[in-house]
């Protein structure tokens, strides 16, 4: 294929739609064509079969899409690996942007089949002052080097990045959250002797609180480092105390209705969301990967593109509230693709509304569900609805992330419909400690402040029978995420599931699953 040839075949998967959509994620990128990921891994694979070093010495670029496609050849093709790295080379100075780094470096199988050789390549970039090469270590060590015969190697590494600029401290941070996950006593000590700088320190801990994969007592303690940042940051050690530039996401409204997809404005304030590029990555990967996909379907029931508590054993009890009238209108709060709501959807013909704050899911869920149907981008601090605008109003873990959860549990009451319901899936003993009961959580205290009496259902050995589940499938299609060049994806679904190796009654004195519900009178 020549390169004219290959610049043609772009073109014919090209959506003018999504070129603006994607646009809007990478800001500053020219040229985009706006093509599906995974269109362009299929078509990866493919090339990474023919003659990989033609396509990729080519360096005079039409299309953002070409770069991302060369990177993607290099994680797929099967070669040498001295041949490999001298290509990866020559292509890390071409990256200029977070999408086309992280897509490389998590596709790039050559490091778990030579990680001498590729530590040793990674090196020369440890000390560079450029922003996507630093990114491009944290994020290889991160995905690749996170395990016991290089961890203290790849701490003192990171350590030492220069993490300045933005996208290369977030990706510091990502990674540094991730070690905690993996090696929780060593990641601390590391970072008790050798302080970060602030800003990234504080971006891991906030991911680290953020985390279904770090225990309770170290949430804690990170809680706490977490107030002393915000109180007296003199208090925390830091080897840079300069301020670093807070980028911000423009709020885009996407409004899906029968046939017709548009965008406008949506309003609520300029926002800055720790981890973004994270949870943009995540959805990325549920929509790509075909045994992500199995293992959803295996594990919860039905793929809602989900990796927390909710099977589909608790979607269905929604059913049971959603009224038989002829119009009814759904709420999901934290939608994310919206493969939930669909579900709801399909089961009542209902209309379906949902926000999430990644663009990516909120984008997804538009293309899937394009009827009767509503998707923004917002916060649960910035989001408004008209009063009494819907007969059911679901939160399925996503309560927590409320800044004032009883200010938010009177804004869910004004936006229902009279008699309409409130339904809420909540786990205690992840993002929130646990408390005494089902009266004493942090969501009972928002109704109760609210003087919203409620129903709470108790379903911790359910959730336990279900993250068994999980581990057991995960551990199933290991070999396929290996294949699929997924491994990391498979290790923290592994890592979420640690908790179930105890036994029950070990199990539920650490955690605990609620449903409430409420309806408005």
């Amino acid at each position: 294929m020549t390169q004219q040839e290959l610049r043609s075949c772009l073109e014919g998967m090209a959506e003018g739609k999504y070129k603006e959509f994607s646009e809007s994620l990478v800001p500053g990128v020219e040229n985009m064509l706006g093509i599906r990921l995974p269109q362009l891994r299929k078509l990866a694979k493919k090339l990474a079969k023919e003659d990989w070093k033609e396509y990729l010495s080519w360096n005079d670029f039409a299309y953002f899409e070409e770069i991302m496609l060369q990177g993607m050849i290099l994680g797929y093709v099967k070669a040498p690996a001295g041949e490999i790295l001298e290509a990866a080379g020559q292509f890390i100075p071409r990256i200029n942007n977070w999408s086309v780094n992280d897509s490389f470096c998590t596709t790039f199988q050559c490091a778990s089949k030579n990680p001498m050789q590729v530590w040793d390549f990674l090196m020369q970039y440890k000390d560079s002052h450029k922003e996507f090469e630093v990114r491009v270590v944290a994020v290889m060590l991160m995905v690749h080097f996170l395990i016991p015969e290089y961890i203290e190697k790849t701490l003192e590494v990171l350590g030492a990045l220069d993490t300045e600029e933005y996208y290369a401290s977030m990706a510091a941070a990502w990674a540094f959250a991730t070690a905690w996950a993996k090696f929780p006593q060593g990641t601390k000590a590391y970072l008790q002797e050798h302080p970060i700088d602030r800003e990234t320190y504080k971006r891991m801990l906030q991911k680290c609180i953020e985390s279904r994969r770090i225990t309770e007592a170290d949430k804690k303690w990170m809680r706490e480092e977490r107030e002393k940042c915000r109180c007296d940051s003199s208090s925390i050690p830091t080897k840079k105390p300069e301020a670093f530039l807070q980028r911000e996401c423009a709020g885009i409204l996407l409004r899906c209705d029968s046939s017709l997809t548009w965008r406008g404005v949506f309003e609520p304030g300029k926002a800055s969301h720790l981890f973004y590029n994270e949870y943009q990555q995540f959805y990325q990967m549920a929509e790509a990967s075909e045994v992500f996909h199995k293992y959803c379907q295996k594990a919860f029931g039905e793929d809602f593109s989900q990796d927390g508590f909710s099977d589909i054993r608790q979607i269905d009890r929604i059913l049971e509230y959603i009224p038989q009238k002829e119009e009814v209108h759904i709420l999901d709060i934290g939608c994310g693709n919206g493969k939930m709501l669909g579900y709801l959807q399909k089961c009542t013909d209902a209309y379906i509304h949902g926000f999430d704050y990644s663009s990516y899911a909120i984008q997804t869920a538009c293309t899937l569900h394009p009827y009767k149907s509503e998707f923004r981008i917002g916060t649960m601090d910035e989001i408004e609805y008209a009063d009494n605008s819907f007969d059911v109003i679901v939160s399925m873990d996503t309560m927590y992330f409320a800044k004032d959860m009883a200010g938010f549990a009177a804004r869910i009451h004004r936006w229902l419909c009279e008699g309409g319901i409130f339904f809420a899936g909540y786990q205690e003993g992840d993002v929130m400690p646990k408390t005494a009961d089902e009266n004493t959580t942090e969501l009972a205290k928002a109704l109760k402040t609210n003087k919203i009496a409620y129903e709470v259902f108790t379903i911790t050995e359910e959730c336990y029978d279900l993250l068994q589940r999980k581990r057991s499938v995960a551990e199933f299609y290991k070999k396929e995420f290996e294949d699929a060049g997924e491994t990391a994806w498979y290790e923290m679904l592994m890592q979420q599931t640690e908790c179930v190796k105890k036994p029950y009654a070990e199990f539920s004195k650490e955690m605990a699953r609620y449903l409430y519900v409420f309806r408005k009178k």
